[in-house]
This record gives structure tokens, C-alpha cells and sequence, in this order.
């Protein structure tokens, strides 16, 4: 395992080391420090240093471990003035040492040198909070949107450079700051060159062990935070753990990811940071509350056979129930109103024995000696007490009066579906919206064959069309789509866009007799309108006359839809004159562009050239039969 168990008690001497480094003052710069407190400064100083180099060798660690030791004692995270406060103080006291003294240092001088160079490469992150931890979710994704979206960096011209200097000299200053470091680490990133100490994200998602066995296993199949080392011939060297031992080399094939900008300007920040890590005791929570969702889930399932329960409540939280599912709906509420009213000890009794086996697994799991779970030990405290304090049955009535208010939200919303449909409103947006989809299709078949749609002027009645040759060939195009032979493929046209609509038409046929049969019959009954009509007859009287017409005027338009599918299968029946099929709808755009050509050039005198001709009574005739094919 990469990851210690936390220190039981405090280790005094690297609280005592730290504390005295804070408290240490460096000389003033105005000249206010007499060369006696210079001195004395010095002299406090390589005490503490001997002390801090003392420990390192008798607990066998290094200086990156020794700064993580202190942050999970203090839990503080390590501000970057900090960090520079004990790199000012070690300078200090080496540029106070005789240069003989540096030939063989002393453990202070060790200590100093040491902490120089850890200053120097572990500006990101001095405590090591974040290596070989695991990032949220959120975070990945930042990370690799970033990559993606500023990919410009991969491949920059020196014009494009230029432009980018342009632009950004247009900026204001700290804009220009923020946008000029985004470029510049975005450029780093895709030249993968890696400063020594970086933070970067390493994606073992898509191999596995036995691919990289020098790789830890646990670390496979996750994304998580190292520290970079070096590179040797084009090798990169990482840290995977606070340690910093060994150096794992990262093979060419799997990804390596630099932080933004924004990210590493807050990792001085203990709010931050604990956004950046995964807290497993969030995973914990919610398989608590998915196993309460599915015991209510398979209880409800067992009261109401035959409903899909989850489907239903889904439909209803992503605001898509209609009213097809209003009596299921309705089903599904009555019985979350009877748990609520009385909630059964079984399932009480189900949902606390599944919820202290997930709760107990993971408490002995985090107890275990050097157990691999991490948290951020700011939040651990907390976290476990939210863990433990998890109340199953709370939690369990909580998720009941969700699922209700999920239901009374979806009839709420269907109630605004059922309002539309009766008043007429649906039916409008549903007629309009085919209209518009033939005007566009035929449209749009027309101008691939080349049909102008400009040749005719709106005002043809008094200005002559510009150029009859593209009145010609317009006319030629609409004789050939009209002419029995179908050179054109207007049949598949035709039917694709039938059967899109008419997709449309039943689905709103199948939500008005929903309206109409939980209007007028029982809940239990398939729907008929001769049953409709007979509770309409009997409710009649009880209802206001406005929401009497709405009702009647539905009927009317089922009848109506009714008839336009009788006709799509029955072209020939002459007994419905006043009903037109979408088919017809459709061919008749290419009719009504062909009667305004011919106004025109009736209007304007002019004769169709023979080239441009198809025979009167063969496209006539041509017509006939298609129009009879098709409707």
C-alpha cells in the first residue's frame, strides 16, 4: 500500500521543529537588527536545523515525509508564504557559513541545503496531500475538457503566435496575466515537458496490470495525483506517494496530464483541496441511500403488480410522465401515501440490516493497519461521524416523501398536458409543426433537383419573371415529379415523412383518449368511444358549458385524425370529401407550384418551348395515377 496509517499520538519533536521555525523572525531589513540579534538568530537557527536533521535520521525519512507528518498533525495545510519564510531562513544561514564549513557540513547545513531544494521543487503542494490520491470525478473532467478545448497549444504557427501576443495586448492586465499562464501551461502540456515537483494526473484507466506489473496494482482501472521527478531519454519518472520512493517510470502509452492554471493557484487553499480529492466516505453515503431507493423500490413493486415503479417515478422526475402514465402515476402515489401513513417493520427492519452491512464493511475495512482508504484528514473526523450517525430509518422516511413529491410534481405536469390538449393548443402545435415540415422537405427536394425557387417573383401578376428559361425548367422538374414514372423517387419522399407524422398524429390520438377515458370511464376499462359518449351524456349537466365544448371538440378531432389514416388506406373511398391525408398534403405542394406556373406563363403569353415540354396528356394522366398509388 502506498498510504501510512496516520500517526496515533503526535510526534513532539516535528511539532516542536515547525512551531520554532514559525516563530523564528528574520532579521529586519531597515537595519533595526543589531549584529548581536543577527547573531543570536543564526545561533537559534542551526539549533532547530540540527534538531530537524536529527530526526530525519533517526526516524529514516525524508524531509517530503517529515512536511507530511506535519500537516496530518496540525491538519493545516501549508501556506506558500510559509513555505518561503523557511527557505528565506535556511539562505540566511548559509550565506552566514564560512565556505570551509560547506566542504564538510554540519547536520544544520544539511538541513538548510535540504530544505532550499525542497522549497524549490515542492512549490505545488509542500505536504503531499494529493499524491496517490484519487481526484473527484469533477475534477478529471475539468482537467481533460481543458486539454481538449485549448488543444490549440498542440500545434502553434508562428503567425498564430503572433496574433495570440495581438490579442492578448488587448487585454486588461489581470486577464493578461491569467491567459498568458493558460497558454504557456497548456503549451508545456502538449510538448509534455514537465517541471521538476509538478502535480499531474496520471490516467491508469484503460490498462491493466499485467500490461505495466512495475506499476502498483491498486492503482489500475483509477486517475490519480503524482508528483513528476525526472526524465531520463524521454522516460518520465513520477512520485507516487509522500515518501517519494521509489521514482515509477510511466510508460509512453498511458496519459499524463498537467493541472490548469486555476487548479494549482488553489492548492494553498484547505477548502480547496479537500474538493480535489475523492472522499470514499461520500461513495459509502450514497450506496446507503441507493440501497434504501431500491428496498422502497422492490417493496412498492410487490403492492402494485404489473406497474414498472421505477419507470414511472423516473418518468415523472425528468418531467417527460404523460398522461398515458396518469393512472399508474396515480397507483404509485396511493401507495407512498399509505407507507407514509404506516410504514411496514419489515421494510424498516430490510433497509437497516442492508445499510449497517454496507456501513460495517467500510468501518472495518478504514480500521484495518495501513488500510489503503484515504481521507483528507480536515474532513475525517467529520466524515466518519456523518457515517456512523447515517440514521437508515430517517433516511428511509425521507426518500418515502421524495418519491411523493416526484409523483405530485409529474400529475402537476400532466395536468398542464391534459390543459393543453383540451383547449386546443396541442393540436395547433402539432398541425403547424407538420406544415412547416412539408414546406421545408419539398423545399428542400426541390432545390437538389435544381429547382429555383426565385425564378417566379411574389407580385407575378405585375412583373414579369426575370428569365422564363428557369420558369421552364421549373416546370419541367414539377411535370417529371407528377408524371407516373416517378423518376424523381417522390414515393420515398413521401412516405418518409408520412410515417414521421403520422408517428406524431397517434401519439396524440393515444394521450385524448387517455384524457377522454379517465374523464369518462372507469380506471379499469380500454378505451371506447361509444363509452365516452354515453358518460359524456351523463356528466353533461355537471359541467360548465366552455368545458363541455372542449371535450366535444376533441372527439371531433379524433374523429377527424380518424378519418385522414381511413383515407391513407383507402384512397379510392369518395364517401369523405372534406378530410385530406398527409399524403395529399404533401403532393399537393408540387400541384399548387404547378398551377402558379402555368398562371404565369398564361399570364405572360408565353408558349413552353417543345425541349421543355412533356406532353398535356401524359403528365395528366401520369398524375392521375400517382396521386391514386399514393393516397
Amino acid at each position: 500500500h502506498l498510504y501510512l496509517p496516520m500517526s496515533k499520538l503526535p510526534n513532539p519533536s516535528i511539532t516542536v521543529f515547525f512551531a520554532q521555525l514559525d516563530e523564528l523572525k528574520l532579521p529586519d531589513s531597515h537595519h533595526r537588527t543589531t549584529k548581536k540579534q543577527k547573531k543570536q538568530i543564526i545561533k537559534d537557527l542551526e539549533q532547530i536545523l540540527t534538531n530537524g536533521h536529527n530526526d530525519l535520521v533517526h526516524s529514516k525519512r525524508k524531509w517530503p515525509q517529515l512536511f507530511q507528518d506535519r500537516f496530518e498533525q496540525t491538519q493545516q495545510i501549508l501556506l506558500p508564504g510559509v513555505l518561503d519564510h523557511y527557505n528565506n531562513l535556511c539562505k540566511l544561514f548559509l550565506k552566514n557559513k564560512k565556505l570551509f564549513d560547506r566542504a564538510s557540513p554540519s547536520p544544520a547545513l544539511q538541513a538548510a541545503q535540504s530544505i532550499i531544494d525542497f522549497a524549490s521543487t515542492h512549490r505545488e503542494d509542500p505536504d503531499s496531500i494529493l499524491i496517490g490520491k484519487r481526484p473527484r470525478k469533477r475534477i478529471v473532467e475539468t482537467v481533460l475538457s481543458n486539454r481538449v478545448k485549448r488543444s490549440r497549444a498542440d500545434k502553434c504557427s508562428k503567425e498564430e503566435i503572433i496574433e495570440l501576443i495581438v490579442a492578448w495586448s488587448k487585454l486588461e492586465d489581470k486577464n493578461l496575466v491569467k491567459e498568458v499562464r493558460t497558454f504557456s501551461t497548456d503549451t508545456k502540456t502538449s510538448e509534455q515537458q514537465f517541471v521538476k515537483g509538478e502535480i499531474l494526473l496520471i490516467d491508469l484507466r484503460y490498462t491493466t496490470p499485467q500490461e505495466h506489473p512495475e506499476l502498483p496494482a491498486h492503482l489500475f482501472g483509477l486517475v490519480f495525483y503524482a508528483r513528476y521527478c525526472h526524465t531520463i531519454h524521454s522516460r518520465h519518472y513520477v512520485h507516487l506517494n509522500p515518501q517519494e520512493e521509489p521514482a515509477y517510470y510511466i510508460p509512453e502509452e498511458v496519459p499524463i496530464y498537467l493541472l490548469s492554471y486555476e487548479l494549482k493557484q488553489n492548492l494553498g487553499s484547505s477548502r480547496y483541496v479537500e474538493h480535489m480529492l475523492y472522499n470514499p466516505i461520500e461513495r459509502v453515503l450514497r450506496q446507503l441511500e441507493i440501497v434504501i431507493k431500491k428496498t422502497i423500490i422492490d417493496h412498492l413493486n410487490t403492492m402494485e403488480n404489473g406497474i414498472d415503479v421505477i419507470r414511472v417515478l423516473d418518468l415523472a422526475n425528468c418531467n417527460q410522465a404523460s398522461i398515458t402514465e396518469c393512472a399508474r402515476l396515480i397507483r404509485v402515489r396511493n401507495c407512498l401515501q399509505e407507507l407514509l401513513a404506516n410504514i411496514p417493520q419489515n421494510l424498516v427492519e430490510i433497509s437497516i440490516k442492508k445499510g449497517e452491512g454496507i456501513k460495517k464493511e467500510f468501518l472495518a475495512e478504514f480500521d484495518r493497519p495501513f488500510s489503503s482508504i484515504y481521507i483528507f484528514p480536515p474532513l475525517r473526523e467529520s466524515s466518519l461521524f456523518q457515517l456512523k450517525s447515517f440514521d437508515i430509518k430517517k433516511n428511509l422516511i425521507q426518500r418515502l416523501q421524495r418519491f411523493l413529491d416526484v409523483c405530485d410534481s409529474g400529475l402537476e405536469q400532466i395536468a398542464l398536458e391534459k390543459r393543453d390538449i383540451l383547449n386546443g393548443r396541442t393540436k395547433e402545435n402539432l398541425v403547424s409543426w407538420w406544415l412547416d415540415l412539408i414546406h421545408d422537405s419539398v423545399h428542400s427536394f426541390l432545390t437538389k433537383l435544381g429547382y429555383d425557387h426565385l425564378a417566379v417573383p411574389p407580385n407575378y401578376t405585375e412583373i414579369p419573371p426575370a428569365s422564363f428559361d428557369s420558369v421552364y425548367n421549373n416546370s419541367r422538374i414539377i411535370k417529371e415529379i407528377i408524371d407516373h414514372r416517378d423518376i424523381h423517387s417522390v414515393r420515398e419522399l413521401m412516405k418518409e415523412l408520412s410515417d414521421l407524422i403520422y408517428a406524431k398524429i397517434n401519439d396524440f390520438v393515444m394521450k385524448s383518449k387517455a384524457v377522454l377515458r379517465d374523464q369518462f370511464q372507469d380506471d379499469d376499462e380500454d378505451f371506447c368511444m361509444e363509452n365516452v359518449l354515453r358518460g359524456m351524456d351523463r356528466t353533461r349537466h355537471d359541467m360548465e358549458p366552455a368545458t363541455t365544448r372542449c371535450y366535444s371538440n376533441l372527439i371531433k378531432d379524433l374523429k377527424y385524425l380518424d378519418q385522414m389514416m381511413y383515407l391513407e388506406e383507402n384512397p379510392h373511398d369518395k364517401s369523405i370529401q372534406e378530410v385530406v391525408p398527409i399524403s395529399s398534403l404533401i403532393f399537393g405542394r408540387f400541384v399548387r407550384l404547378d398551377k402558379e406556373i402555368k398562371t404565369v406563363l398564361e399570364l405572360w403569353e408565353v408558349q413552353i418551348p417543345p425541349e421543355h415540354n412533356i406532353a398535356s396528356s401524359s403528365w395528366r394522366d401520369g398524375s392521375k395515377k400517382l396521386s391514386l398509388q399514393l393516397f
